[in-house]
């Protein structure tokens, strides 16, 4: 899959979700995309990494859309909760069976709908890691794109109080982060 085929597919699905407002971000550290709702006024805007690669954007994709349909079906769920795999395995259930998929492509796709609950990672989905991630630093001091060192506080429930030595302030990053250990 190249980047225009992810786009165009992107630009199809939303036809079929005209009250989803979509947003290209800049690359960020902690997450790949998001959903978000805003009551005042009713707004649903789905937002994704402009630097991924186009098979981690189509299913990054998939991943906020199922979060939307799950806040326009749903009441009251946990954010990856069952409503969510149900719904996020039948996005990617018409996928594999109405797109033309490349063997490895296929693979990748079918991992994700056997067990939707696994966080979506950098890992999982392009195949390649540059480094470790917060979670296997432990107690080492890290440097986070070029900034710190850092050290971990504590663990909270999929993210870790981090705080950067030089200036002693105190950030939340994902576990699933990439560091590089402090030499």
């Amino acid at each position: 899959m190249n980047k225009q085929i992810a786009n165009q597919w992107i630009k199809e699905t939303l036809l079929n979700y005209p009250e989803i407002s979509f947003k290209w971000s800049r690359e960020r550290v902690t997450k790949l995309g998001d959903y978000r709702f805003y009551q005042s006024p009713k707004r649903h805007i789905i937002t994704l990494n402009n630097n991924m690669q186009p098979m981690a954007t189509w299913v990054v994709f998939l991943h906020e859309l199922a979060h939307y349909i799950v806040k326009v079906k749903y009441s009251r769920v946990a954010p990856h909760g069952k409503e969510w795999k149900y719904e996020f395995r039948k996005l990617l259930e018409k996928e594999i069976l109405e797109k033309d998929w490349e063997e490895e492509e296929l693979l990748l796709l079918k991992k994700i709908w056997r067990k939707p609950n696994t966080k979506l990672t950098k890992v999982e989905i392009t195949g390649a890691s540059s480094g470790v991630t917060v979670q296997e630093i432990g107690k080492h001091p890290f440097m986070v794109k070029n900034r710190g060192p850092f050290v971990v506080v504590r663990k909270r429930r999929t993210r870790y109080l981090i705080k950067e030595l030089s200036t002693n302030k105190e950030y939340l990053v994902h576990q699933d982060a990439e560091v590089q250990k402090h030499l």
